[in-house]
C-alpha cells in the first residue's frame, strides 16, 4: 500500500489553522521561522504554505540554500538568486540598499536551509534579525515591509535562534494530528468501505503507540499482529534509523520528562518549556490533545522502560476491546 498519512496530516482542518497563521504574519509585515523536528521534511511543509500563498495572490520568491558555497553571504546570496539590479551599480552591497531595490517581492522563502555548510547557519540566523530590524525602518516611511519566511528542522538553528519581535515571528510545530484525527486518518488509507478485524486494530492501536508521529505509524502499518516484545524490537530499530540511544535520549531530558505529572503533560499544549526543547527537535517527544506530551514510544523501547511501554499498548488496546 502506498500509504499518504505523512503528507495528509498538512491538510488536516487543525494544520491548515498553523499554516493560515503563518501567512497571516507575513502578509502583516512579519519575517517568520518555523522550527520543527528533524523528523519532519521542511520542503514537504513548504509545499503546503506554497498553495496557501498562491491561493491568497501573495507575491513571493523561493531561494534554495542547498548549493550555497561556505561562507557566502546572504546579501549577495539573494541578490544574486534573484537576478535583483543594482542601480547604479557601484551602489553600496547593504541590507538598507538591498531593502530599497525594484523587484524584490513581499516573501522570499529560504529552501534547503539545513543542507547549506553548517559553518553558514549562525550567519544566516543573525542575517534573519538584521533583516527584520531593517524592515522597521520601512514601516516608519510607510513602505510595504518585506519578509523571510523558512522552515527549518530545529538542531540546526536552535543554538543560533534569534529573539521574536514585531518584526519576526518563531512557530514551532508541535502536536499535530490528535488521536482523534491519527484514526480519521488511518481509515481513509483503507482500500475498503468496510473495515476488517486487522484494520480496526491497527486504527485503535496506531494512534496510542505513534502519538503524532505519523512516520512511526506508517512504520509499523503492517507489524501491529506482533506480540509486544516483537513491536518492542521494530520500536528499537525505528529508533536506531533516527539515531536515538540510551544516553543520548538521557542527556536530551527524558528523565527530566518522566517526572511531569499527568497535569503537567496535558496542560503543555502550546508552549514547550526549555528544558525538553532538545527532545523534541529530535522528534523524540509526542503531544496529542488527548494524552499531552509525552515521550516518544520508540524512545522507551531504547530506555528499556517495559512496564511504561505495555501500559500504552494495555491503554491502545482498551478501545478496541470494548467495541466486540
Amino acid at each position: 500500500m502506498n500509504l499518504r498519512i505523512g503528507s495528509n496530516v498538512f491538510y488536516l482542518q487543525r494544520s491548515q489553522r498553523f499554516f493560515d497563521g503563518i501567512v497571516d504574519d507575513l502578509v502583516q509585515g512579519r519575517s517568520v521561522v518555523t522550527l520543527i523536528p528533524k523528523n519532519i521534511d521542511p520542503h514537504e511543509m513548504w509545499s503546503v504554505l506554497r498553495g496557501i500563498l498562491l491561493h491568497r495572490d501573495v507575491d513571493f520568491k523561493e531561494i534554495s540554500l542547498c548549493q550555497i558555497s561556505e561562507g557566502r553571504a546572504p546579501i549577495i546570496e539573494i541578490s544574486d538568486s534573484l537576478q535583483l539590479e543594482w542601480l547604479p551599480p557601484e551602489t553600496p552591497h547593504t541590507l538598507i540598499n538591498l531593502l530599497g531595490l525594484e523587484n524584490l517581492p513581499k516573501v522570499i522563502y529560504l529552501d534547503r536551509f539545513e543542507q547549506m555548510p553548517e559553518t553558514n547557519f549562525a550567519s544566516w540566523a543573525n542575517f534573519l534579525y538584521q533583516w527584520s530590524q531593517a524592515n522597521k525602518g520601512l514601516r516608519v516611511k510607510g513602505q510595504d515591509s518585506k519578509c523571510i519566511c523558512i522552515f527549518v528542522t530545529a538542531p540546526c538553528i536552535m543554538p543560533y535562534l534569534p529573539q521574536s519581535d514585531v518584526n519576526l515571528a518563531i512557530h514551532w510545530w508541535l502536536g499535530i494530528p490528535s488521536s482523534v484525527e491519527f484514526r480519521l486518518l488511518c481509515r481513509s488509507e483503507e482500500d475498503s468501505q468496510y473495515l476488517d478485524v486487522k484494520s480496526k486494530w491497527r486504527e485503535y492501536l496506531l494512534p496510542s503507540i505513534a502519538g503524532n508521529d505519523i512516520y512511526l505509524a506508517e512504520y509499523l502499518w503492517n507489524d501491529l499482529h506482533l506480540d509486544i516484545m516483537q513491536l518492542a524490537k521494530q520500536l528499537q530499530d525505528f529508533a536506531e534509523n533516527q539515531g536515538w540511544t540510551e544516553n543520548a535520549l538521557k542527556q536530551w531530558g527524558s528523565d527530566r520528562l518522566r517526572e511531569l505529572t499527568i497535569f503537567d503533560r496535558g496542560s503543555l499544549s502550546n508552549f514547550l518549556p526549555e528544558q525538553f526543547h532538545n527532545l523534541w527537535a529530535q522528534g523524540a517527544i509526542a503531544w496529542t490533545q488527548e494524552y499531552g506530551i509525552e515521550l516518544h514510544t520508540a524512545a522507551l523501547a531504547v530506555l528499556k522502560r517495559h512496564n511504561e511501554l505495555e501500559h500504552r499498548f494495555c491503554v491502545a488496546r482498551h478501545p478496541f476491546y470494548c467495541l466486540r
